[in-house]
Order: C-alpha cells, then structure tokens, then sequence
C-alpha cells in the first residue's frame, strides 16, 4: 500500500481506475466507501475502503457466506458461532474467539482475504503518533470534550476526506460510512467542517456521510480488517518488527491497491504554523 521510494508514486486515482467499475450517474460516477478506526495509547488510525456498489454488493455476500461456513463447522464441534468478524479480537484470540487455536485464526483470516482477490478495492488510510500530536497540540488533550480521543477522530476524519477528494475528487461522488461509536458525533463534526471550508474545491464530491452498524452493515467488517492491519503496519514506525503476514497477503493481491500515510512531527508543525496564519486547516 505505501509508495516504494525507489518506484515512481501512483496517485489514488491511478491506483483505483484499473480496479473498479462504478455506477455512471450521468455527471458523475458513484464511490462507496467504508470507514473504521484502530488505535492504542500511542498509534490511532483511521481508514477508508473505497469500491463500486457492485463490488460491495458481491463482497457482502461472499463475507457472510463464508461467515456461515465457519459458523457451521463451529456449531457441529458444539462452540460458539461468530456473530461478526472482529479483527482485534481475532488477532488476539479473545471475546468470541477465545478458544480458537492460531491456526484457526490464521485461516480465517486467509479465507477473507481470498475474497478481495475476487472483488477489488483501494484503501485510504492516515495514522498518528499520538504522543506527538499532544505535544504539537496540547489543547487537544487538556481542552477537548468529552475526552481527548473524541479530537483526534474529528482530526483524522478531516485529513481523510482532504485526501480523498484531492486525490479522487473530479467526476467522483463519495457515499461514505462509518461505524456506528461513541465518537460517530465527533466524526460528524470533522465531515460538516471540511464542507464548510470555502478552500476545498472537492467538497460537493461528498454528498453523504453516515454512521451504521457492523450488524446491518456487512463491508463495515472488511474495514474493520484493513483498519487493524494498516494500524498495525503503522506501529512499526514507533516499534520496528517485522511486517505481519495477513498484509503481506493483502499486498500480493493484484486487486488490492491504495495509501497509507503516516503523519510525523514535521506535518503536524506545519498544520500548527498554517493554523496560526489561518491559512490551512
């Protein structure tokens, strides 16, 4: 997902024409995107996966058949069957997990990223050193309500939609949605404050921006999964370990494409300096 320094770098535009066939409305052509966060103490990142409806439609129903095979090897052997496929929870063997031996997990996974090898997608995803962002930012930790982490969700929301419609704006019109949270307000507020930023040219390329939930909401897991791995792969700038098996799988994918991008200290002195001068975000 992220840029090789030694190859030329692909806008997301170019990473998602080959990929996907989306809906023609006539003047534009409609982009379905899923959104979901992962983080810890130190790392928060949010992503987005972007596909046709037509792809989100197939994957749907490839997920929750594949769900509903485990489910029925799982109730003939007399355990728990899965409600949902939760990544963190899957990585660390707990909650409807706990019981399941690695190699359980290890092919589960395997068996959901087979079917982005059939329907294509791009991710879109931002990470953050959380102890930079409070030293660049220290009222973000002392002023925000009701907590700190309900900023950085605004924060990162807003850096997302930027990026995308950069990137990907023009004839591109983007149904975006998120998982249903304690924070799906403080979301809300980032999305309604990039609209109103008379400065961004791509603003009407989001027409909506809404919360759901995992139980009504099938792709919303698929974003689960990228979100885990891209926050994971994003922990390797703070603790340098080798790169995890399930995004290796995910790379090697011709049908899987997209960007990862890791805000240091220096962006975040930048947006401080264009804020000041009230001329950026």
């Amino acid at each position: 997902m992220s840029c090789d320094k030694n190859q030329p770098c692909l806008s997301l535009r170019q990473l998602w024409e080959p990929l996907c066939i989306s809906v023609d409305c006539g003047i534009f052509v409609l982009v379905h995107g899923y959104i979901d966060e992962s983080y810890n103490a130190d790392v928060f990142t949010l992503s987005c996966l972007l596909g046709s409806l037509k792809t989100w439609t197939a994957m749907s129903s490839a997920w929750k058949r594949c769900l509903q095979r485990w489910n029925v090897k799982l109730k003939a052997e007399g355990r728990k069957p899965l409600s949902r496929y939760h990544a963190k929870d899957c990585g660390n063997l707990r909650a409807e997990f706990a019981g399941w031996s690695v190699d359980e997990q290890r092919t589960l996974t395997s068996d959901l990223i087979a079917i982005f090898k059939r329907h294509p997608v791009v991710v879109m995803a931002f990470s953050i050193d959380l102890k930079e962002l409070y030293s660049v930012f220290p009222e973000a930790k002392q002023k925000a309500k009701p907590d700190a982490i309900g900023s950085v969700y605004r924060l990162m929301t807003k850096f997302l939609l930027y990026q995308i419609g950069r990137e990907m704006g023009g004839r591109n019109r983007f149904v975006l949605i998120f998982d249903r949270g304690p924070y799906a307000s403080s979301m809300l507020q980032g999305f309604n404050l990039v609209l109103a930023d008379k400065g961004f040219e791509h603003a009407q390329c989001f027409p909506s921006f809404t919360s759901m939930g995992w139980e009504q909401c099938i792709p919303l897991q698929a974003a689960d999964l990228i979100a885990y791995e891209s926050f994971k792969e994003a922990c390797r700038q703070i603790n340098p370990r080798k790169r995890r098996k399930t995004l290796e799988l995910l790379l090697d994918l011709n049908s899987f494409g997209g960007r990862t991008r890791w805000i240091n200290r220096d962006a975040l002195l930048a947006m401080r300096d264009a804020m000041q001068n009230k001329t950026g975000v």
